[in-house]
Protein backbone atom coordinates (compact mmCIF):
# COMPACT_ATOMS: atom_id res chain seq x y z
CA UNK A 1 0.00 0.00 0.00
CA UNK A 2 1.14 3.70 -0.81
CA UNK A 3 0.00 7.25 0.07
CA UNK A 4 0.26 9.47 -3.28
CA UNK A 5 2.78 6.61 -4.87
CA UNK A 6 4.64 7.23 -1.14
CA UNK A 7 4.86 4.71 1.52
CA UNK A 8 6.51 5.55 4.23
CA UNK A 9 8.13 9.64 5.34
CA UNK A 10 11.43 7.73 4.69
CA UNK A 11 11.14 7.46 1.22
CA UNK A 12 10.49 10.92 0.86
CA UNK A 13 13.92 11.64 1.61
CA UNK A 14 15.07 8.74 -0.17
CA UNK A 15 13.53 10.24 -3.12
CA UNK A 16 14.75 13.62 -2.41
CA UNK A 17 18.83 12.17 -2.84
CA UNK A 18 18.21 10.03 -5.65
CA UNK A 19 15.43 11.34 -8.09
CA UNK A 20 15.07 15.58 -7.16
CA UNK A 21 18.83 15.73 -5.95
CA UNK A 22 22.28 13.52 -6.16
CA UNK A 23 23.46 12.14 -2.81
CA UNK A 24 26.47 14.19 -3.20
CA UNK A 25 24.26 17.43 -3.23
CA UNK A 26 23.76 19.79 0.49
CA UNK A 27 20.80 18.78 2.52
CA UNK A 28 21.87 20.18 5.84
CA UNK A 29 23.87 23.47 6.70
CA UNK A 30 25.26 23.19 10.50
CA UNK A 31 26.62 26.28 12.19
CA UNK A 32 30.30 25.47 13.39
CA UNK A 33 32.91 27.92 14.55
CA UNK A 34 33.83 28.50 11.27
CA UNK A 35 30.71 29.17 9.91
CA UNK A 36 27.97 27.11 8.33
CA UNK A 37 28.94 23.54 7.05
CA UNK A 38 27.03 22.10 4.30
CA UNK A 39 25.92 18.01 4.64
CA UNK A 40 25.05 15.99 1.97
CA UNK A 41 22.72 13.61 1.53
CA UNK A 42 25.18 10.81 1.12
CA UNK A 43 26.69 11.61 4.73
CA UNK A 44 22.99 12.02 6.55
CA UNK A 45 22.47 8.44 4.83
CA UNK A 46 25.66 7.09 6.17
CA UNK A 47 24.61 7.93 9.80
CA UNK A 48 21.14 6.91 9.55
CA UNK A 49 21.64 3.90 8.02
CA UNK A 50 24.10 3.12 10.72
CA UNK A 51 21.09 4.10 13.28
CA UNK A 52 18.67 1.75 11.51
CA UNK A 53 21.72 -0.95 11.93
CA UNK A 54 22.43 -0.36 15.44
CA UNK A 55 18.81 -0.20 16.96
CA UNK A 56 17.15 -3.67 14.74
CA UNK A 57 21.19 -5.39 16.69
CA UNK A 58 19.55 -3.75 20.18
CA UNK A 59 16.26 -6.15 19.05
CA UNK A 60 13.98 -2.80 18.17
CA UNK A 61 11.08 -4.22 15.86
CA UNK A 62 8.63 -1.81 13.70
CA UNK A 63 6.22 0.21 16.36
CA UNK A 64 9.37 0.29 19.27
CA UNK A 65 9.29 3.72 20.55
CA UNK A 66 12.74 5.45 20.67
CA UNK A 67 12.89 9.14 22.25
CA UNK A 68 14.59 12.61 21.41
CA UNK A 69 15.51 15.18 23.77
CA UNK A 70 17.73 17.74 22.11
CA UNK A 71 17.51 21.02 20.36
CA UNK A 72 17.23 21.53 16.34
CA UNK A 73 20.28 20.11 14.73
CA UNK A 74 21.42 17.47 11.91
CA UNK A 75 21.48 14.50 14.27
CA UNK A 76 17.80 15.09 14.96
CA UNK A 77 17.08 14.18 11.06
CA UNK A 78 19.86 10.99 11.07
CA UNK A 79 17.72 9.49 14.05
CA UNK A 80 14.49 10.11 12.83
CA UNK A 81 15.45 8.96 9.24
CA UNK A 82 16.79 6.36 11.12
CA UNK A 83 13.70 5.08 13.00
CA UNK A 84 11.39 5.69 10.19
CA UNK A 85 13.32 3.27 7.85
CA UNK A 86 12.63 0.27 10.10
CA UNK A 87 9.25 2.28 11.44
CA UNK A 88 10.50 2.81 15.22
CA UNK A 89 8.01 5.59 16.44
CA UNK A 90 9.76 8.77 17.16
CA UNK A 91 8.93 10.31 20.81
CA UNK A 92 10.48 13.67 21.07
CA UNK A 93 10.75 15.36 24.27
CA UNK A 94 10.98 18.73 24.61
CA UNK A 95 13.97 19.83 26.31
CA UNK A 96 12.79 22.18 29.27
CA UNK A 97 10.01 19.99 30.46
CA UNK A 98 10.29 19.40 34.40
CA UNK A 99 11.88 15.76 35.32
CA UNK A 100 8.54 14.74 36.56
CA UNK A 101 6.88 15.48 33.06
CA UNK A 102 9.95 13.54 31.26
CA UNK A 103 9.60 10.74 33.36
CA UNK A 104 5.54 10.69 32.90
CA UNK A 105 6.52 10.87 29.05
CA UNK A 106 9.34 8.32 28.82
CA UNK A 107 6.99 5.72 30.74
CA UNK A 108 3.96 6.25 28.92
CA UNK A 109 5.36 5.84 25.63
CA UNK A 110 7.64 2.84 26.44
CA UNK A 111 10.86 4.99 25.12
CA UNK A 112 13.82 1.90 24.91
CA UNK A 113 17.20 4.40 23.56
CA UNK A 114 16.77 7.99 24.28
CA UNK A 115 19.18 10.53 22.58
CA UNK A 116 20.03 13.36 24.55
CA UNK A 117 21.44 16.60 23.21
CA UNK A 118 23.75 18.08 25.89
CA UNK A 119 25.46 17.49 29.31
CA UNK A 120 22.51 19.64 30.99
CA UNK A 121 19.45 17.13 29.41
CA UNK A 122 21.83 14.30 30.69
CA UNK A 123 22.19 15.25 33.92
CA UNK A 124 18.46 16.09 34.43
CA UNK A 125 17.24 12.18 32.68
CA UNK A 126 19.94 10.81 35.37
CA UNK A 127 17.70 11.84 38.51
CA UNK A 128 15.00 10.12 37.58
CA UNK A 129 16.67 7.02 35.09
CA UNK A 130 16.20 4.65 38.38
CA UNK A 131 11.89 5.27 37.89
CA UNK A 132 12.26 4.66 33.90
CA UNK A 133 12.86 1.23 33.98
CA UNK A 134 12.39 0.69 29.83
CA UNK A 135 15.18 2.76 29.10
CA UNK A 136 17.73 0.51 27.96
CA UNK A 137 20.38 2.96 26.13
CA UNK A 138 21.20 6.13 27.04
CA UNK A 139 22.91 8.18 23.62
CA UNK A 140 24.50 11.53 23.96
CA UNK A 141 25.56 13.64 21.34
CA UNK A 142 28.03 15.18 23.25
CA UNK A 143 31.77 13.48 24.28
CA UNK A 144 31.22 12.08 27.35
CA UNK A 145 34.25 9.94 29.50
CA UNK A 146 32.25 8.09 31.67
CA UNK A 147 30.16 5.81 28.90
CA UNK A 148 28.87 2.57 30.50
CA UNK A 149 27.17 -0.39 28.95
CA UNK A 150 24.13 1.49 29.34
CA UNK A 151 25.47 5.46 27.98
CA UNK A 152 27.38 5.34 24.96
CA UNK A 153 28.39 8.26 22.79
CA UNK A 154 26.64 9.56 19.04
CA UNK A 155 29.94 8.33 17.64
CA UNK A 156 30.72 4.99 19.58
CA UNK A 157 26.89 4.25 18.09
CA UNK A 158 27.75 5.41 14.50
CA UNK A 159 31.16 3.04 14.51
CA UNK A 160 29.14 0.25 16.07
CA UNK A 161 26.19 0.79 13.53
CA UNK A 162 28.52 1.48 10.52
CA UNK A 163 29.94 -2.02 11.34
CA UNK A 164 26.90 -3.70 11.77
CA UNK A 165 25.39 -2.25 8.84
CA UNK A 166 27.01 -4.26 6.29
CA UNK A 167 25.43 -7.91 7.90
CA UNK A 168 22.23 -6.05 8.77
CA UNK A 169 21.55 -4.39 5.75
CA UNK A 170 19.51 -6.71 3.63
CA UNK A 171 17.11 -6.82 7.11
CA UNK A 172 16.55 -3.11 6.77
CA UNK A 173 15.71 -3.64 3.42
CA UNK A 174 12.99 -5.83 4.29
CA UNK A 175 11.93 -3.97 7.37
CA UNK A 176 11.71 -0.74 5.36
CA UNK A 177 9.26 -2.33 2.63
CA UNK A 178 7.16 -3.55 5.33
CA UNK A 179 6.33 -0.04 6.61
CA UNK A 180 2.82 1.34 5.66
CA UNK A 181 1.51 4.62 5.39
CA UNK A 182 -1.22 3.70 8.82
CA UNK A 183 1.91 3.10 10.62
CA UNK A 184 2.32 5.03 13.70
CA UNK A 185 5.43 7.46 13.14
CA UNK A 186 5.39 9.83 15.99
CA UNK A 187 3.77 10.56 19.23
CA UNK A 188 3.88 13.93 19.91
CA UNK A 189 3.00 14.59 23.63
CA UNK A 190 0.97 17.98 24.07
CA UNK A 191 0.95 20.08 27.46
CA UNK A 192 -2.54 19.52 27.74
CA UNK A 193 -5.45 22.41 29.68
CA UNK A 194 -5.57 19.63 32.41
CA UNK A 195 -4.07 16.77 33.88
CA UNK A 196 -0.90 15.19 32.01
CA UNK A 197 0.10 15.41 28.31
CA UNK A 198 -1.63 13.78 26.26
CA UNK A 199 0.46 11.77 23.75
CA UNK A 200 -1.08 12.25 19.96
CA UNK A 201 -0.47 9.41 17.43
CA UNK A 202 0.37 10.73 13.87
CA UNK A 203 1.07 7.95 11.59
CA UNK A 204 3.27 8.43 8.66
CA UNK A 205 0.23 9.91 6.32
CA UNK A 206 -0.50 12.46 8.56
CA UNK A 207 2.58 13.86 8.07
CA UNK A 208 3.26 12.44 4.50
CA UNK A 209 -0.73 14.43 3.52
CA UNK A 210 0.06 17.58 5.43
CA UNK A 211 3.53 17.77 3.23
CA UNK A 212 1.67 17.05 0.02
CA UNK A 213 -0.82 19.37 0.33
CA UNK A 214 1.01 22.24 1.52
CA UNK A 215 3.02 21.88 -1.60
CA UNK A 216 0.11 22.05 -3.51
CA UNK A 217 -1.46 25.26 -1.41
CA UNK A 218 2.04 26.67 -1.91
CA UNK A 219 3.33 25.89 -5.79
CA UNK A 220 6.00 28.51 -5.75
CA UNK A 221 7.96 26.54 -2.77
CA UNK A 222 10.68 23.83 -4.63
CA UNK A 223 13.72 22.39 -4.99
CA UNK A 224 16.05 25.71 -5.03
CA UNK A 225 14.63 27.38 -1.97
CA UNK A 226 16.52 26.85 1.44
CA UNK A 227 14.74 26.73 5.14
CA UNK A 228 16.18 28.07 8.19
CA UNK A 229 14.88 25.72 11.10
CA UNK A 230 14.77 27.26 14.49
CA UNK A 231 11.16 26.27 15.75
CA UNK A 232 11.44 23.07 17.93
CA UNK A 233 11.30 19.93 16.10
CA UNK A 234 9.93 18.42 19.04
CA UNK A 235 6.72 20.05 18.02
CA UNK A 236 4.67 19.08 14.88
CA UNK A 237 4.90 22.96 13.16
CA UNK A 238 8.59 22.67 12.62
CA UNK A 239 8.75 18.99 11.88
CA UNK A 240 5.85 19.16 9.21
CA UNK A 241 6.62 22.45 7.54
CA UNK A 242 10.08 22.54 7.43
CA UNK A 243 11.19 19.41 8.18
CA UNK A 244 9.22 16.41 6.35
CA UNK A 245 7.98 19.31 3.83
CA UNK A 246 11.97 19.93 2.72
CA UNK A 247 12.15 16.40 2.19
CA UNK A 248 9.20 15.67 -0.19
CA UNK A 249 10.34 18.67 -2.31
CA UNK A 250 13.93 18.36 -2.26
CA UNK A 251 15.34 21.64 -0.60
CA UNK A 252 17.78 22.42 2.08
CA UNK A 253 17.43 22.97 5.75
CA UNK A 254 20.12 25.29 7.75
CA UNK A 255 19.76 25.38 11.61
CA UNK A 256 19.96 28.59 13.59
CA UNK A 257 21.97 28.74 16.36
CA UNK A 258 19.04 29.74 18.64
CA UNK A 259 16.20 32.23 18.50
CA UNK A 260 19.08 35.19 19.55
CA UNK A 261 20.86 34.37 16.56
CA UNK A 262 18.43 34.62 13.42
CA UNK A 263 19.28 37.70 12.32
CA UNK A 264 23.16 36.97 12.18
CA UNK A 265 22.14 33.41 10.80
CA UNK A 266 20.06 35.07 7.87
CA UNK A 267 22.72 37.31 6.56
CA UNK A 268 25.10 33.97 6.95
CA UNK A 269 23.00 31.19 5.18
CA UNK A 270 20.90 33.67 3.31
CA UNK A 271 17.69 31.16 3.83
CA UNK A 272 14.50 31.48 1.11
CA UNK A 273 11.77 30.35 3.62
CA UNK A 274 11.34 30.65 7.83
CA UNK A 275 8.25 28.93 9.35
CA UNK A 276 7.27 31.58 12.35
CA UNK A 277 4.60 32.02 14.71
CA UNK A 278 3.26 35.57 16.38
CA UNK A 279 5.81 35.36 19.33
CA UNK A 280 8.93 36.04 16.45
CA UNK A 281 7.46 38.47 14.59
CA UNK A 282 6.45 40.20 18.10
CA UNK A 283 10.38 39.44 18.98
CA UNK A 284 11.48 40.96 15.43
CA UNK A 285 9.20 43.84 15.98
CA UNK A 286 10.80 45.11 19.34
CA UNK A 287 13.94 44.91 17.78
CA UNK A 288 12.82 47.50 15.20
CA UNK A 289 11.40 49.84 17.46
CA UNK A 290 14.70 49.93 19.64
CA UNK A 291 16.54 50.51 16.62
CA UNK A 292 17.76 54.66 16.23
CA UNK A 293 15.69 56.89 13.98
Amino acid sequence: MSYRGYSSLHQFLRDAALKIKTPERAFLHKREEAGYRAISYKEVFSQLNAISAYLLHMGFAKGDRAGMMMDNCPEYYSYDQGMQQIGVVNVSIYPSLSESEIEYIVNDSGIKVLVVGNAFLLKKFLKIEAACPKVERIVTLFPHENTTVKIITHQQLLREGTQLHTSLKDKIEQVYKTVQPSDLAALIYTSGTTGVPKGVMLTHENFMSNAITAKILVPSINSDDRFLSFLPLSHVYERLATYYLSTYIGSEVAFAQSIETIVKNVGEIQPTIMCCVPRLLERIEERVKKMPH
